[in-house]
């Protein structure tokens, strides 16, 4: 429990490296799951997070981008939002046929 805490705090106040460096104090030898969540966390964060960089970074640029970039957040906002309805819609299913 605490090793994740950890791990958590120190990528939020920092880096992911901070967020491994506390792991490894609370936790030297790797034995728990929390240095798995941490990488794989901030790696699905990272990809998720790209575009809007992107788009963020072009807003400034003219007052048009910053009009074209909130719309392509919501855009993108919203695709995001379908796919993660659709998938959790999906396990629901399977998992209640699997109960049958």
């Amino acid at each position: 429990e605490i090793e994740g805490l950890l791990s958590i705090f120190g990528m939020m106040t920092g880096t992911v490296s901070t967020g491994i460096l506390l792991l490894r104090e609370a936790d030297p030898h790797f034995r728990t799951p929390a240095s798995l969540n941490l990488v794989t966390g901030s790696s699905v964060a990272i990809i998720v997070g790209l575009p809007l960089l992107i788009m963020v970074g072009l807003a400034p640029q003219s007052s048009v981008f910053v009009y074209l970039t909130v719309a392509a957040c919501a855009i993108y906002a919203g695709v995001l939002n379908f796919i993660l309805v659709k998938r959790s819609k999906e396990r629901r299913r399977h998992s209640s046929e699997k109960q049958i």
